[in-house]
């Protein structure tokens, strides 16, 4: 920063000798640029702390990766609390990963905004139709393992 300060300085005191309207113009995009870098600055600092977020989203991801074998292997008869663990972990790591992607991807504050609102009520759907699918039916675990059945041994209604 300091650097590219001395060439626009030196750059300036030069093009205002020749034309004081040029100089002018090459310190008015200097300082633009200096405006846009602290406001860069102030909203990566105000959000709260990235470290924190991305360590809950990469444990989620270590934990997924661990759990949903061990829930296929013992799938249905010792399934129940891993898919209960599922059922917290799934919407917790969907979440972080699409907030991110909005945080990146929607600049508009208020289209922004409306993106998070229908984010926050997509994952508590999710949270309750997960827990509608461990508790009334045959879990998480079974549901995806029955996604493999062979269905060709079943007869089909009529």
């Amino acid at each position: 920063m300091f650097r590219s300060g001395l060439l626009a300085a030196s750059t300036t005191r030069m093009m205002t000798r020749s034309s004081p309207l040029a100089g002018r113009m090459i310190v008015r995009a200097a300082s633009t640029t200096a405006t846009q870098q602290r406001q860069t600055n102030q909203s990566t600092t105000s959000s709260p702390a990235p470290s924190t977020i991305y360590k809950i989203y990469h444990y989620s991801s270590y934990s997924l990766l661990a759990l949903m074998p061990l829930g296929w292997a013992l799938a249905p008869a010792y399934s129940m609390p891993i898919d209960l663990v599922l059922n917290v972990i799934i919407p917790v790591h969907t979440y972080l990963g699409m907030e991110a992607i909005i945080g990146d991807y929607i600049y508009a504050p208020a289209a922004r905004y409306s993106a998070k609102a229908a984010l926050a009520v997509v994952t508590v759907l999710m949270t309750l139709g997960l827990y509608k699918l461990n508790t009334k039916d045959v879990g998480i675990s079974q549901s995806v393992k029955l996604l493999w059945k062979d269905t060709t041994t079943h007869s089909a209604r009529k």
